[in-house]
């Protein structure tokens, strides 16, 4: 069970709150012994998001570099804790008790389930701030969940998804009472909701996802295609620089396009063969 714990601030992330997330999820690579994360909001808001209020309080995130780099490290930070929950082997449960805005919105819609209660409402809230729309991971999460018509309505308005909305949507599995929120939650864990799906088949799509992510890299997959020789030429980059080297200088152009078509014939010499008959000396 994770709490975020900071009920003063709607559990918004600061520096520490960060650290113990990232800390935490890179913990759970090798625990074998937990098999299900359940994670909440204490209070009355699941997590609203960045901490703003917070940011001359807490000093530099990354001291000893200027501020332009600082404000990126940390923005690459927060949106790397979205990679290291769609890599963490357990299933994610999102007990979604209040408000989700922001990087909270992040965080449950990087979860595999979401169950909340009437008062979950979620908002990509960067637009408003004049942040962006699409922040830590929102724009490639909102799209599998909800469907492009939903995400671009979210993205583009950061308008509040009241829970009833969000369930009809498709961003809550379920609705249920403020004090059947953990209950609910840990049972759905445990295979024992008689509503819901138990976390397993989670794992299944983790594995599924994570294929998609090297396949989407280049890399090679058991179900994907083997990545491209990096030493084969780009026929159709060829013929652009071509056309390049023919407008600027005509006659640099042919000889280069005589070289290449001289290639094959050069193969010959090298393997102490004879020129063809008619091969221009």
């Amino acid at each position: 069970m994770v709490t975020l714990n900071r009920p003063e601030r709607l559990n918004a992330i600061d520096h520490d709150l960060l650290r113990s997330l990232r800390g935490f999820f890179d913990d759970r690579h090798r625990d074998y012994g937990t098999r299900v994360i359940v994670i909440t909001g204490m209070g009355r808001a699941f997590c609203a998001g960045l901490d703003l209020k917070a940011a001359g309080e807490q000093g530099p995130w990354q001291p000893g570099v200027g501020r332009v780099q600082d404000s990126y490290t940390f923005q690459e930070d927060i949106a790397d804790l979205m990679i290291k929950m769609r890599r963490c082997p357990q299933p994610i449960i999102a007990a979604v008790n209040g408000a989700a805005t922001g990087g909270g919105l992040s965080i449950a819609i990087a979860s595999d389930m979401r169950v909340g209660t009437e008062m979950a409402r979620f908002a990509c809230s960067y637009l408003n701030l004049g942040l962006g729309g699409a922040d830590v991971g929102s724009s490639y999460f909102l799209p599998k969940l909800i469907g492009a018509a939903h995400s671009a309505d979210m993205l583009y308005s950061g308008r509040i998804v009241e829970s009833a909305e969000a369930k009809e949507m498709g961003l809550l599995n379920q609705i249920v009472p403020r004090e059947e929120l953990l209950p609910r939650a840990i049972a759905i864990a445990e295979g024992d909701d008689p509503q819901g799906q138990p976390a397993r088949p989670a794992a299944d799509q983790r594995g599924a996802e994570r294929d998609g992510h090297r396949h989407l890299a280049g890399e090679r997959t058991e179900a994907g295609e083997p990545q491209p020789d990096p030493r084969q030429p780009d026929r159709r980059r060829r013929r652009s620089a071509h056309r390049l080297v023919r407008k600027a200088r005509p006659g640099l152009a042919r000889r280069v396009k005589n070289q290449e078509r001289a290639t094959p014939l050069d193969s010959r010499a090298r393997r102490g063969l004879p020129k063809r008959r008619g091969t221009a000396q």
